[in-house]
């Protein structure tokens, strides 16, 4: 909705899902790791990480400081939290924040979850993606 509030304010009502929202500022932050990146790569990416672009390094390194996050997680609070945000941006949103065991708990998500899930409607440890 489009709403003329002076010859020169205007006010714009989306009408957009939390969901869609959410998983637009997942995105945004992680585009904006790829402009970091370009920055703090320019001169060259790390050996192990071999031919990745400056903006892909910026998003490897913003993964695997969220990974890290889980590691250091103090309560079952706190890594689930850390688990949501790891697999969101790795993932997704809408993938990242549904993967769940059997018991409701987050669990990481890893590339051959996905082949599992597709296979099988779960992984080996009766994870899924909860609608």
């Amino acid at each position: 909705m489009i709403v003329q509030r002076t010859a020169q304010a205007w006010h714009v009502t989306l009408r957009w899902s939390k969901e869609t929202l959410a998983a637009t500022a997942y995105e945004l932050t992680f585009w904006y790791m790829a402009k970091v990146g370009e920055v703090i790569y320019a001169g060259g990416v790390p050996d192990e990480w071999g031919p990745m672009t400056p903006a892909e390094a910026g998003r490897n390194a913003a993964k695997m400081m969220l990974y890290y996050a889980i590691l250091r997680a103090r309560t079952a609070y706190e890594e689930q939290r850390a688990i949501a945000l790891y697999n969101a941006y790795g993932f997704g949103y809408a993938l990242g924040t549904s993967f769940k065991n059997e018991r409701g708990s987050r669990e990481m998500l890893w590339a051959e979850d996905l082949r599992e899930i597709l296979a099988h409607g779960t992984t080996g440890r009766r994870a899924r993606l909860i609608s």
